[in-house]
């Protein structure tokens, strides 16, 4: 499994359970002694799936094993892959335990950018279902002026193709130089794009008005991104660029009246949703949290959630009992919880601390 692919085979359609053990942090479901929605679990999925998508010599790199009845072809195919990549499992298993990875950076984030990859070559080169198609690396290449007195973590550059397209990125060098891999069918093409650089205060923080930004933000300087041309050829220099949006660093505890800490079980933070106004009131972010970033970034001890929101003034509000309106087939109207104030975000010597204190309605005795 260590050679060299020559084609990656790729569908018409893709879908993820996410009720399933890849989120489900309450599933039943063990990948080779892995917890569901542990970091171990969620890699050795992506890396099944990976090697049903990879080709050498003319096959997979293991056979399908879709469909009833295959559940123990499934297994070995796993045990195949585990044979290959336990040792380096294992190794992202201690890294957790001593440093908080963000995901954009993490070893998962890498490989579900490849896992994605594949499947969106799909959709943009060959919708026939079953068919292989080769693909060439293009590299985006360019070098970010950094502030040495910012004092961010981490500066992430990234390139949009659209709204609804993989958004291909990497970490900038501590030298300011990085370079995006972008996979495409004919480098002699080229396509335009735009170029986003951010800035993290704390990497390890749950991004909020991320990149693809909503169309009100768009229209503002340095959420519109760095319109750029990318080839023809296998390498694209940018030349200089600059950061464009910096994320200070939110701390945001939920308390009950009595100022405790009130979300203290994963299955609290379930329900939780968080929706993000700008200073004229206008929604700009509205998301929840999945099963993995509860176990990753939430602390239950302090019912504390760090948050990375750009430079700037923004309110925030947060929804506890269930999912929104418009958000979901099963949505419900649900009260949202304003929390207090407008919160400035200026730099990373300046983190924001914020407190909900929530009063819940006591139960009826019966």
């Amino acid at each position: 499994m260590h050679q060299q692919p020559t084609e990656f085979r790729t569908f018409q359609n893709a879908v993820i359970n996410n009720a399933g053990p890849f989120f489900n942090l309450l599933s039943k479901t063990r990948f080779e002694g892995y917890n569901p929605a542990s970091h171990q679990s969620q890699d050795l999925q992506i890396l099944h799936e990976l090697a049903h998508l990879v080709f050498f010599g003319g096959a997979p790199l293991i056979p399908d094993d879709g469909g009833e009845g295959n559940q123990n072809k499934s297994e070995d195919n796993t045990k195949e892959v585990l044979k290959h990549c336990k040792g380096e499992l294992d190794k992202s298993k201690e890294l957790m335990k001593h440093v908080k990875l963000s995901l954009r950076g993490s070893s998962m984030f890498k490989a579900v950018e490849k896992f994605l990859i594949c499947i969106v070559i799909t959709m943009q080169i060959l919708p026939a279902a079953g068919r292989t198609a080769q693909v060439r690396k293009r590299l985006i290449c360019g070098k970010v002026v950094l502030n040495p007195t910012a004092a961010v973590a981490q500066t992430v550059v990234s390139v949009s193709f659209g709204l609804d397209q993989l958004l291909p990125g990497a970490v900038a060098e501590q030298d300011g130089t990085f370079c995006i891999e972008n996979y495409v069918s004919d480098v002699n093409k080229s396509t335009s794009a735009r170029l986003y650089v951010t800035s993290f205060c704390h990497p390890e923080d749950v991004t909020l008005v991320d990149i693809p930004f909503w169309p009100h933000l768009r229209r503002r300087t340095g959420f519109a991104g760095k319109r750029i041309l990318i080839g023809p050829g296998t390498r694209t220099s940018v030349g200089d660029v600059h950061v464009q949006i910096t994320y200070g660093h939110v701390s945001l505890r939920i308390l009950d009246e009595r100022l405790r800490p009130l979300l203290t079980n994963p299955s609290d933070w379930s329900p939780v949703w968080i929706r993000v106004r700008d200073q004229n009131g206008v929604i700009v972010h509205e998301s929840g949290l999945s099963a993995a970033e509860i176990e990753r970034w939430i602390d239950l001890k302090e019912s504390r959630i760090n948050l990375a929101l750009p430079e700037g003034q923004w309110r925030l509000e947060v929804a506890l009992a269930g999912v929104p309106p418009g958000t979901s087939i099963n949505s419900r109207a649900v009260p949202w919880r304003h929390v207090p104030g407008k919160l400035r975000i200026e730099s990373c010597r300046q983190p924001v601390e914020a407190n909900l204190s929530v009063t819940r309605k006591k139960s009826p005795k019966v």
